[in-house]
C-alpha cells in the first residue's frame, strides 16, 4: 500500500498513514468545511489496510476538531476494531492539553465506545528539561537532554508494564521535535520484549520530524555480533523510517 503523507495547514491536520510501519498519525487542527472530501480517501485507505493488518499504533494529536471530523474519528475507531478481531493489537495515543476538557472528554468517549486501547498523554506547554533515569534489571538507563540534543537508551527492556515507563518519554519527545537541535540518538539495548518494540517504532516515527523541522539526526545502534535479532531489529527501524543509522558492534 502507498502511504498517505499530507502537510498540516491552517484548517487541515498533518496526516501520516503508513502501512509498512503500521502507524497512523493525525496532528494539528481539523476545521475544514468540506471534511468529507478530505477524510473519505483516509477511510478508504484504512478499509484496505485492515484486510492485511499488523499490530498498529495510532497517534491522535488534534488541538481542535469540528463535528464532521468527529464523525470521521468515529468511523476510524470502528474500523480499527476489526484489526483486533483479526488477532492484532491497536494502541491509540490520544494527546490533550491539561486545560482542554473538551479534547480529553472526546478521547474518553471514544475509548469507551471503541474496543481499542487508549493511552492518554497530556501535552506540556512549558520548556522541557533533562530526563535521567537509572537502569534496573528490567528497565534501561535513559538520558534525554534537549540542551545538547542527546537521547540515550541503554540496558534491558523487559518491563511487564512498558507503557508506564515509555509514555513520559513519548510525551517529552512530542515537545522536543517541534523545536529540535541537531540530535544524536544512542540505542544500546541488550534484551527487548515485543511491547517495547511497539514503543520504539512510535519513537522512531516521531524522530523523523526532527529532520522535517530542519535539524540533523543520527542514530547510533549498538549490537552484539552474536545477536542477529537485535541487529535485524535496528535494520528494520532504519529502513522503515528512512533514518540514518550507524551500526556499532559492542
Amino acid at each position: 500500500m502507498e502511504k498517505i503523507a499530507l502537510f498540516q495547514t491552517n484548517s487541515a491536520p498533518k496526516v501520516m498513514f503508513d502501512a509498512e510501519r503500521a502507524i497512523l498519525v493525525l496532528q494539528g487542527k481539523s476545521t475544514m468545511e468540506d471534511a468529507i472530501t478530505f477524510y473519505e480517501p483516509l477511510i478508504e485507505w484504512v478499509s484496505e489496510y485492515i484486510e492485511t493488518p499488523r499490530n498498529t499504533s495510532v497517534v491522535i494529536d488534534l488541538e481542535y476538531f469540528n463535528t464532521p471530523t468527529n464523525k470521521f474519528l468515529q468511523a476510524l475507531f470502528s474500523k480499527l476494531t476489526l484489526i483486533r478481531n483479526k488477532g492484532f493489537s491497536v494502541i491509540v495515543y490520544w494527546l490533550y492539553d491539561k486545560d482542554d476538557e473538551d479534547i480529553w472528554e472526546s478521547g474518553y468517549e471514544f475509548s469507551n465506545r471503541a474496543e481499542t486501547e487508549f493511552i492518554f498523554i497530556e501535552r506540556v506547554n512549558y520548556v522541557i528539561g533533562r530526563i535521567e533515569i537509572k537502569k534496573t534489571e528490567v528497565s534501561p538507563n535513559v538520558i534525554m537532554d534537549p540542551g545538547n540534543g542527546i537521547i540515550e537508551i541503554e540496558g534491558n527492556s523487559n518491563l511487564l508494564d512498558p507503557k508506564s515507563f515509555y509514555s513520559p518519554l513519548i510525551e517529552w519527545l512530542s515537545i522536543y521535535i517541534k523545536k529540535p537541535k541537531d540530535t544524536i540518538v544512542t540505542i544500546n539495548l541488550e534484551n527487548v520484549n515485543s511491547i517495547t518494540n511497539r514503543f520504539l517504532q512510535l519513537f522512531f516515527t516521531m524522530l523523523c520530524d526532527i529532520k522535517l523541522n530542519g535539524s540533523d539526526l543520527l542514530v547510533k545502534w549498538f549490537y552484539n555480533n552474536r545477536d542477529e535479532d537485535n541487529f535485524k531489529l535496528g535494520q528494520d527501524f532504519a529502513s522503515l523510517n528512512g533514518l540514518e543509522f550507524n551500526f556499532i558492534e559492542r
